[in-house]
Order: structure tokens, then sequence, then C-alpha cells
């Protein structure tokens, strides 16, 4: 009986491309050349030595030592983010020579008035790759290819290699700020946070964290855009914003000290029963969350940032006598984030919410006075790591002080007059640091009155 199927057909070979398998392609020499740039001057890079390809990548050979990024298709003129750097290309076919670490790269319309999305890598030392990534008119954003596709790039690598961006011309002096800002983040951070033991993770705008209130009118919009529903993914962080940082089964000092530092609460989490993450997760979540939040413009990963800097990483009063090399690496981390804010964002959290700012300020103030009372209390016993997050804090300080002429070391506005929209002035007394004035020596105290309304115990010298 004959068959009316093809088993070697293009027809029966899973491609996304725009051309069948096997077609000959030709190209104009003028394509061959590098890509012209519109908002970024031309820089030389050097070449490097040898790659492979990825699922929509292709693990082969190649002349070439790092790995590669394949565009198919992209639009002209879009705006294309690559880790610390962003710009206009006329034609983006890729880039090459992308070194080895943690790597996204972002892509929006002209304008970048639309919803962004983001692509994650980790580049391996030891593992060549060619991602290969294909634009799709229907969803307006790139995809995976088809494994043929990827296969059939990487094989044709060094001939499309001419057409693509050096990654060192690119990134040329930002590789120092992009190290600090995502040296923590890893293949297993990824996964976890994602959900998906992949070689490449995509994100976008409108992707939620797992368990964040939704408005009732989001989740209408959601029921009545039915490609809303498929978008979005959820992305799942450790520290969730919900989570109460005490246990119901302590009472007393213990359970006041759980409610107003977080050491006890990041220790269950990292060593408990059934801790959930390490230290250097930890780090990597913060650091994914404002990356993916402030690149992409995605408001559910920038709420988590702001969760895990002021309530959780500038709560844990104790964090640094216990888990000192911890504590060193989340305030580096986030001083090369208050500092890519004040260089790199047009628009920063920092500016859009002036309550979140404030309070960040309060709580630097406030964590450097106990951070200071610590080490002065363990004096010369203090650990070399100990005293490595004293510098830590004061990369975070000079941050702030460079970007938002901020001073966490003086002391704060107690009284200030305030000008009201008809021109009149007021004065105003601030009582945040209310509760921090009255730590320590200057606690108040509960004492016993006698009859007369005077103090019990004390002696009278005019009886």
């Amino acid at each position: 009986m004959e068959s009316h199927d093809s088993f070697r057909s293009h027809a029966s070979v899973p491609v996304t491309g725009s051309h069948p398998v096997g077609t000959l392609q030709i190209h104009d020499d003028e394509e061959e050349s590098p890509p012209p740039l519109e908002d970024i001057s031309t820089r030389n890079g050097q070449d490097g030595d040898s790659v492979v390809a990825s699922t929509s990548s292709v693990t082969g050979s190649a002349n070439d030592s790092d790995d590669v990024l394949v565009v198919l298709d992209m639009p002209q003129h879009y705006i294309i983010g690559y880790d610390a750097v962003s710009l206009t290309a006329k034609s983006f076919k890729g880039i090459s020579d992308i070194p080895p670490g943690p790597h996204f790269f972002w892509w929006t319309s002209p304008g970048g008035v639309g919803a962004r999305s983001g692509l994650w890598i980790v580049s391996s030392p030891s593992v060549r790759r060619v991602h290969v990534m294909q634009w799709s008119s229907y969803e307006e954003t790139l995809v995976e290819t088809s494994r043929t596709e990827a296969r059939i790039q990487a094989e044709g690598i060094s001939g499309s290699r001419a057409t693509l961006l050096d990654s060192q011309a690119v990134i040329r002096n930002n590789d120092k700020i992009w190290s600090q800002l995502s040296s923590y983040i890893t293949s297993e951070v990824l996964a976890k946070i994602t959900s998906r033991q992949v070689d490449k993770w995509l994100v976008d705008t409108v992707d939620r964290v797992k368990g964040e209130d939704v408005l009732a009118a989001e989740a209408e919009l959601d029921r009545r855009v039915s490609q809303s529903l498929s978008q979005f993914r959820e992305l799942d962080f450790a520290f969730s914003q919900h989570a109460k940082t005490y246990t119901t089964t302590n009472d007393g000092r213990d359970r006041t000290l759980e409610a107003t530092d977080a050491t006890p609460y990041i220790n269950t989490l990292i060593a408990g029963e059934s801790p959930s993450t390490t230290e250097g997760q930890m780090i990597g979540e913060m650091q994914f969350a404002f990356i993916v939040g402030v690149n992409l413009g995605n408001d559910a990963c920038i709420q988590q940032w702001w969760h895990m800097v002021l309530n959780i990483i500038l709560k844990a009063y104790l964090l640094p006598s216990v888990r000192p090399e911890l504590t060193a690496g989340l305030l580096k981390s986030l001083a090369a984030q208050l500092k890519y804010c004040g260089s790199w964002v047009e628009n920063s959290p920092l500016n859009d919410d002036s309550t979140r700012a404030r309070e960040l300020r309060l709580s630097l103030t406030i964590y450097k006075r106990r951070l200071n009372e610590l080490l002065a209390s363990l004096g010369p016993q203090a650990t070399p790591a100990q005293q490595l997050v004293h510098s830590a804090l004061a990369d975070v300080e000079d941050a702030v002080s460079t970007t938002l002429d901020w001073d966490i070391s003086g002391d704060y506005l107690r009284k200030g007059r305030v000008a009201l929209e008809d021109g009149e002035e007021v004065e105003l007394e601030m009582d945040d640091l209310e509760a921090e004035d009255e730590r320590g020596e200057f606690a108040p105290e509960v004492v016993e009155l006698d009859e007369s309304g005077k103090q019990r115990g004390l002696v009278s010298w005019s009886d």
C-alpha cells in the first residue's frame, strides 16, 4: 500500500525558520558585514578561539573559543540589551565570543514602549554552545528554535560569524559592573527560580512572583485576554513576600527577636530541618530580582528586590556575627545595584517610589548603627570575615553618597520645614528613629511608684 506521508521531506522536519531545511540560500555580500549600530560607537574587539551549540542550542564544534548567540529574522531597529549594555542595531543577528559566566539578553520594540522579553544563558568554560533564537511574528518576540535548526546554524557558524557582533567590542568597560551584579547567578539559581531544567531561561515583563497578590482588575484582564494567560510565568523565590519571619512555637524574647531581626529566619531557610536555599542562592535570588526587574520593567521582581533589601537583608542585624561571608556578599551586591541605578539605569526604582527610597535611607542608617555596635562589642575578637562586612557596608555608603547624596553616618533629620502648595511653610517633626533612639541605655524602663507618685527605692535627702 502506498503511503502519502513523506518521511524525508521538509514537511516531516520540525523547523521554525523561514526557509525549508536543505534549501540553498543566497546572501548578498553587503549582508556579511557587521550590522551597523546607531546608539553605540564603533569598537574594536578581539577574535576568540572555539564554540559549540545548545535544545534550541546544540553542542557541536566550531572555530571560536566562547559561546555564540544566533538570532534569526529579528526585525530592524529593535533595542537590544546585553548584560550592562543596551544598543539599537539596524540588523541584529547575534553575538559571538560570549565569555564564561551568566549573561542576560533582552529586547524591545523601537521606542521601548512595549513589553520587554529577556533570555538568560550561562556559558561554561568547558562546553561551548551555539544558542539559536528565532523571531516569531505571531508572538512578536524571540522563541526557541527546533533542535534541527539549531544544529544547522551551529554547523554553519564559521560562515555567519562575520554578521555577528563581537562580545568584547560591545561590553568593553562594562564587564566589571556586570560581574558585580551577577556574580552569584548560576544555572541552579535560574532553574530554581523559573522551575525549568534547561540551558536557557526566558523571562518577560509580565512574569509574576509565585504567591503574589493579583488585583481583581488584573485577574479579569487575564480571563478576557487568553494570550496573557499563556505568556506570563511564575517565578519562585525562597524568600517569599508573604512568609512570617517568626515561628508560632517560640514566645517571649525569642519571638520578639525573630519578629525584629531576620537572622533566625535566614538561618532556618539555609540550615533548618528542611533547608530551601543556600547562601549563594540567596544572593543569586537578590541579583536575579534586581536585573530582571530593572531591565525588563518587571514590577513583581522589583517588589521582590525591595522585600529582600528592606525586610530581610537590612533587618538581619545579627547576621554578620554568624554568617559574615553571606552578609558581605549581600552588601557588595547591593552596592553594585545602587551604583548601577545611578549611572546605567534611566528609570531607577529609587526614583519611582520616594516612599521606598525613604525607607531604604532609614534602614541603612539603622543598619550602620547596629553593625558598629556589633563590631565594637567584638573588639579585637572580630574575625577578618566580620571586618569584611564593615568594608562592604562602606561600599554601600559610598554608593548612596555618590548617586543619591545621602549621608547615613550623620544625624538623621528629626525636624524640618515643608512648603505647602499655597506657599505656607510648616514645621514637621520626624519620629522615624524614635524606637531606635530608645534602645540600650536609652530604653524606657518600667518602675514602681509609691502613693505620692514617686519612684520607689530612691533615696530622698529632704526627708
